[in-house]
Parts: C-alpha cells; structure tokens; sequence
C-alpha cells in the first residue's frame, strides 16, 4: 500500500544514515559513527544509562527496519 502512495504522488524518499549529537555541555554538535542501516522517521529516545536509541524507520518501497541501534552520550 504505501509503496502504491509514494510512487502515484512522484515521492523520492530521503535516507539519511548520518548521525549528530548534540553536547549540552558545550552547547555544539558533533558527528558520531553512521547507523548501519540508512533509513528516514527514525525515532529515537534517551535511556536513563545516558544512552540514544535510535529504532524504526525504514524505505517505503521496502519492506521496512528492524534494525535498533544505541550510542553513547
């Protein structure tokens, strides 16, 4: 289905596997190692260990992404 929507409205989706933290300490970013896996509406949520996991997302023509990724602050 969403393979239908995205190729009829002309979509070219965007998937990024860059990654950029954010130190409030210094008030900069920085880039940190790419994720495995490139995909786009990634979540991510702060874990009370200090760490960022990033999950979800995926290609829309694809069949998604399982892949679930932590890093360090």
């Amino acid at each position: 289905m969403i393979e239908r929507v995205v190729q009829s409205t002309g979509c070219t989706p965007v998937l990024l596997d860059s990654v950029d933290g954010f130190d409030t300490t210094h008030g900069s970013w920085s880039s940190a190692p790419p994720m495995a896996v490139a995909r786009r509406l990634a979540t991510g949520s702060m874990l009370a260990d200090g760490r960022f996991l990033v999950c979800g997302g995926g290609n829309p023509l694809a069949a998604g992404n399982h892949a679930v990724e932590a890093y360090t602050a």
